[in-house]
């Protein structure tokens, strides 16, 4: 009989992630959704994390529709994407990192989401996630109920977690995939899609339980500006280039007063000279109130 749920590809690519990609593994495992494909892609780790996954095997290829593993010399987690999708073929595809848990109902509930709303030119779904230490401790929870175009993509005033959604393929085939000279690769495609005419969905379930450790990315300040920067470049010629600019300068601001509020003041100086209508943002409120509080 045949499936009457889409398939799903559930794409992970891992980069030594040893100590967690196990963990990540068994929670695609334990998703109370069945037509799953799996695809795992080990980027060059220099742990052993190829030697966990290899133990998984026996598991995966029992449990999901269908199971890919191959592990080769690294070439960026862009490139990794776009084997794995060039692999897939899943109607949906849902990047999951290998350090994060995702909750058993997480692609279930994505996948009715997409399928109600295909036809309102819904191309993605996002779900809110629950921020974790490596001790299982709970740090916040961020997460909300609406839908956004390109606008809110290129202002950044929405919750758009790249480990927290699930694309219909064929639109990120469309946009020609993710770009291997951008190291946002989602961001980049987010923008791409919704240029395009199509429309993103977020719910505010806490359905990915996101690790924070020093290895995240998102913790590399320097390196997300420069790359966002050079994103927004692309779009320079929209009338809302300013705004995006001082927006994502704020976004800056905000981590880098995390380690250094004398820089975060700078940054916010930039944006306000650049765009001085973004004072009246939420965000640069915000800012103010961790820099003179925290």
């Amino acid at each position: 009989m045949k499936n009457e749920n889409p398939l799903v590809t559930i794409a992970i690519p891992c980069y030594n992630h040893v100590n967690y990609v196990e963990e990540t593994i068994k929670s695609v495992i334990g998703q109370n959704y069945e037509n799953i494909e799996l695809i795992i892609i080990d980027d060059g780790s220099s742990d052993d994390s190829v030697k966990v996954i290899e133990q998984m095997i026996p598991l995966c290829k029992k449990r999901f529709a269908r199971f890919e593993f191959r592990h080769r010399e690294n070439k960026g987690l862009s490139t990794t994407l776009n084997e794995a999708l060039e692999w897939s073929k899943g109607e949906y595809f849902s990047p999951t990192a290998s350090d994060d848990i995702l909750a058993m109902d997480k692609v279930k509930i994505q996948a009715d989401l997409l399928s109600k709303n295909i036809k309102n030119n819904i191309a993605g779904v996002f779900v809110g996630v629950a921020y974790i230490d490596n001790n299982y401790d709970f740090i916040k929870k961020r997460g909300e109920n609406t839908t956004f175009g390109f606008k809110e993509v290129f202002l950044r005033n929405k919750f758009m977690p790249g480990q927290a959604v699930m694309l219909v393929k064929d639109k990120i085939v469309e946009v020609g995939g993710y770009n291997p000279n951008i190291k946002i690769e989602d961001f980049y495609v987010f923008l791409k899609i919704s240029n395009l005419g199509y429309n993103f969905l977020s719910t505010d379930k806490s359905l990915v339980y996101y690790r924070r450790h020093e290895d995240n990315l998102s913790s590399k300040s320097e390196i997300m500006w420069d790359a966002v920067s050079e994103i927004l470049l692309e779009y320079k010629e929209d009338n809302n280039y300013k705004h995006a600019l001082s927006r994502s300068m704020l976004i800056h601001a905000h981590d880098l007063q995390l380690t250094t509020k004398k820089e975060a003041v700078n940054w916010a100086l930039k944006a306000t000279v650049n765009y001085p209508k973004v004072i009246f943002s939420k965000s640069f409120l915000k800012l103010c109130i961790k820099l003179c509080f925290k």
